[in-house]
Protein backbone atom coordinates (compact mmCIF):
# COMPACT_ATOMS: atom_id res chain seq x y z
CA UNK A 1 0.00 0.00 0.00
CA UNK A 2 2.83 2.42 0.85
CA UNK A 3 5.47 1.17 -1.56
CA UNK A 4 8.02 1.02 1.27
CA UNK A 5 11.06 -1.21 0.68
CA UNK A 6 10.63 -4.31 2.84
CA UNK A 7 14.02 -5.88 2.23
CA UNK A 8 16.94 -5.96 -0.19
CA UNK A 9 19.26 -8.81 -1.19
CA UNK A 10 22.66 -8.01 -2.66
CA UNK A 11 23.31 -10.61 -5.36
CA UNK A 12 26.31 -9.07 -7.11
CA UNK A 13 29.56 -10.74 -6.03
CA UNK A 14 31.75 -8.28 -7.95
CA UNK A 15 33.59 -5.21 -6.71
CA UNK A 16 32.72 -1.70 -7.97
CA UNK A 17 35.85 -1.74 -10.15
CA UNK A 18 34.97 -5.12 -11.69
CA UNK A 19 31.40 -3.97 -12.37
CA UNK A 20 32.70 -1.09 -14.51
CA UNK A 21 33.65 -3.63 -17.21
CA UNK A 22 30.90 -4.41 -19.71
CA UNK A 23 29.44 -7.87 -19.21
CA UNK A 24 30.64 -8.26 -15.64
CA UNK A 25 27.86 -8.79 -13.14
CA UNK A 26 25.17 -7.20 -15.28
CA UNK A 27 23.26 -10.17 -16.66
CA UNK A 28 20.02 -10.39 -14.70
CA UNK A 29 17.43 -11.40 -17.32
CA UNK A 30 15.78 -14.35 -15.57
CA UNK A 31 12.47 -14.12 -13.77
CA UNK A 32 12.29 -14.78 -10.05
CA UNK A 33 10.52 -17.98 -8.90
CA UNK A 34 8.43 -18.15 -5.72
CA UNK A 35 7.25 -21.35 -4.04
CA UNK A 36 6.18 -22.16 -0.48
CA UNK A 37 7.83 -19.20 1.22
CA UNK A 38 11.07 -19.35 -0.78
CA UNK A 39 12.34 -17.17 -3.61
CA UNK A 40 14.81 -18.50 -6.19
CA UNK A 41 16.75 -16.39 -8.63
CA UNK A 42 19.78 -16.75 -10.85
CA UNK A 43 22.09 -14.18 -12.38
CA UNK A 44 24.78 -14.82 -14.94
CA UNK A 45 28.39 -13.73 -15.20
CA UNK A 46 29.44 -15.56 -12.05
CA UNK A 47 26.79 -14.29 -9.66
CA UNK A 48 25.12 -17.68 -9.41
CA UNK A 49 21.79 -18.78 -8.04
CA UNK A 50 20.25 -18.10 -4.66
CA UNK A 51 17.41 -19.36 -2.50
CA UNK A 52 15.94 -16.85 -0.08
CA UNK A 53 13.48 -17.85 2.62
CA UNK A 54 10.85 -15.27 3.54
CA UNK A 55 9.70 -14.59 7.08
CA UNK A 56 6.06 -15.33 7.89
CA UNK A 57 5.01 -11.72 7.24
CA UNK A 58 7.34 -11.29 4.23
CA UNK A 59 9.35 -8.42 5.73
CA UNK A 60 12.63 -10.31 6.23
CA UNK A 61 14.72 -12.80 4.26
CA UNK A 62 17.32 -15.41 5.10
CA UNK A 63 19.70 -16.69 2.43
CA UNK A 64 19.33 -20.49 2.51
CA UNK A 65 21.98 -21.16 -0.13
CA UNK A 66 24.05 -19.64 -2.93
CA UNK A 67 25.50 -21.69 -5.78
CA UNK A 68 27.98 -19.75 -7.97
CA UNK A 69 27.79 -22.42 -10.70
CA UNK A 70 24.04 -21.91 -11.11
CA UNK A 71 24.62 -18.79 -13.20
CA UNK A 72 22.01 -18.62 -15.94
CA UNK A 73 21.95 -15.18 -17.54
CA UNK A 74 19.16 -15.57 -20.08
CA UNK A 75 17.78 -19.05 -20.65
CA UNK A 76 15.23 -19.10 -17.90
CA UNK A 77 14.90 -21.24 -14.81
CA UNK A 78 12.28 -23.94 -14.36
CA UNK A 79 11.29 -25.35 -10.95
CA UNK A 80 9.81 -28.85 -11.12
CA UNK A 81 9.14 -30.85 -7.97
CA UNK A 82 12.30 -30.13 -5.92
CA UNK A 83 14.71 -29.35 -8.77
CA UNK A 84 15.69 -26.20 -10.63
CA UNK A 85 16.77 -26.53 -14.27
CA UNK A 86 18.72 -23.95 -16.30
CA UNK A 87 21.70 -23.45 -18.58
CA UNK A 88 25.00 -21.92 -17.54
CA UNK A 89 26.36 -18.59 -18.71
CA UNK A 90 29.94 -19.63 -19.43
CA UNK A 91 29.43 -23.34 -19.96
CA UNK A 92 27.76 -25.53 -22.54
CA UNK A 93 25.73 -27.37 -19.91
CA UNK A 94 22.15 -27.56 -18.73
CA UNK A 95 22.02 -28.05 -14.97
CA UNK A 96 19.71 -29.62 -12.41
CA UNK A 97 20.00 -28.20 -8.89
CA UNK A 98 18.36 -29.51 -5.72
CA UNK A 99 16.05 -26.66 -4.68
CA UNK A 100 16.39 -27.49 -0.97
CA UNK A 101 20.19 -27.54 -0.82
CA UNK A 102 21.45 -25.73 -3.93
CA UNK A 103 23.62 -28.74 -4.77
CA UNK A 104 24.12 -29.84 -8.39
CA UNK A 105 22.27 -33.10 -9.08
CA UNK A 106 22.93 -33.48 -12.82
CA UNK A 107 24.31 -31.78 -15.92
CA UNK A 108 24.33 -32.45 -19.65
CA UNK A 109 26.67 -30.85 -22.18
CA UNK A 110 24.17 -29.74 -24.85
CA UNK A 111 25.07 -26.07 -25.37
CA UNK A 112 23.82 -22.79 -23.94
CA UNK A 113 20.13 -22.25 -24.42
CA UNK A 114 16.64 -21.48 -23.19
CA UNK A 115 14.17 -23.95 -21.73
CA UNK A 116 10.53 -24.52 -20.93
CA UNK A 117 8.68 -27.45 -19.36
CA UNK A 118 5.45 -29.12 -20.50
CA UNK A 119 3.87 -32.56 -20.31
CA UNK A 120 6.57 -33.99 -18.01
CA UNK A 121 9.36 -32.99 -20.41
CA UNK A 122 11.91 -30.19 -20.78
CA UNK A 123 12.16 -28.45 -24.16
CA UNK A 124 15.59 -26.89 -24.62
CA UNK A 125 16.51 -24.61 -27.56
CA UNK A 126 20.27 -24.20 -27.72
CA UNK A 127 22.27 -21.50 -29.46
CA UNK A 128 23.36 -23.97 -32.15
CA UNK A 129 19.74 -24.22 -33.30
CA UNK A 130 18.86 -27.58 -31.79
CA UNK A 131 15.52 -28.14 -30.08
CA UNK A 132 16.20 -30.91 -27.57
CA UNK A 133 13.56 -32.88 -25.70
CA UNK A 134 14.69 -34.03 -22.25
CA UNK A 135 13.10 -36.34 -19.73
CA UNK A 136 13.75 -35.82 -16.03
CA UNK A 137 13.31 -38.06 -13.02
CA UNK A 138 14.26 -36.80 -9.56
CA UNK A 139 16.66 -34.27 -11.05
CA UNK A 140 18.35 -36.65 -13.51
CA UNK A 141 18.01 -35.63 -17.17
CA UNK A 142 18.16 -37.71 -20.34
CA UNK A 143 17.99 -36.62 -23.97
CA UNK A 144 14.95 -38.19 -25.65
CA UNK A 145 15.12 -36.60 -29.12
CA UNK A 146 16.13 -33.47 -30.99
CA UNK A 147 15.73 -31.62 -34.25
CA UNK A 148 17.40 -28.66 -35.94
CA UNK A 149 15.64 -25.31 -36.40
CA UNK A 150 16.41 -24.45 -40.03
CA UNK A 151 13.96 -21.64 -40.80
CA UNK A 152 14.73 -18.02 -40.00
CA UNK A 153 17.90 -15.98 -40.00
CA UNK A 154 20.85 -15.23 -37.77
CA UNK A 155 21.15 -16.19 -34.12
CA UNK A 156 19.34 -18.93 -32.24
CA UNK A 157 18.60 -16.79 -29.21
CA UNK A 158 14.96 -16.83 -28.17
CA UNK A 159 12.74 -18.57 -25.64
CA UNK A 160 10.39 -21.38 -26.64
CA UNK A 161 6.68 -21.04 -25.82
CA UNK A 162 4.15 -23.87 -25.52
CA UNK A 163 0.37 -23.51 -25.64
CA UNK A 164 -2.33 -26.14 -26.26
CA UNK A 165 0.15 -28.73 -27.51
CA UNK A 166 1.92 -26.38 -29.91
CA UNK A 167 5.58 -25.40 -29.51
CA UNK A 168 6.30 -21.90 -30.85
CA UNK A 169 9.88 -20.98 -31.66
CA UNK A 170 11.20 -17.77 -33.15
CA UNK A 171 14.47 -17.30 -35.00
CA UNK A 172 15.28 -13.94 -36.55
CA UNK A 173 12.67 -13.19 -39.21
CA UNK A 174 10.66 -16.41 -38.76
CA UNK A 175 8.21 -17.87 -36.27
CA UNK A 176 7.61 -21.62 -36.39
CA UNK A 177 4.87 -23.73 -34.78
CA UNK A 178 5.33 -27.45 -34.06
CA UNK A 179 2.60 -29.89 -33.03
CA UNK A 180 3.93 -31.65 -29.91
CA UNK A 181 0.72 -33.26 -28.72
CA UNK A 182 1.01 -36.88 -27.69
CA UNK A 183 0.09 -39.29 -30.47
CA UNK A 184 0.92 -36.92 -33.35
CA UNK A 185 3.80 -37.27 -35.76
Amino acid sequence: ETGDLLWFHHQDVYTEEEREKIGIGDSHANSVIYRDGSIYYAAGDGNGGVRLDLSENGTEITQAWRNPGFDSFFGGVVLIDNHLYTSGTHSQYIYSIDASTGILTDSLKIGQGALIAADQMLYYYNQRGQMILLSYIEGKMKEVSSFKITKGTRHHFSHPVIHNGVLYQRRGDALMAYDIREGTE
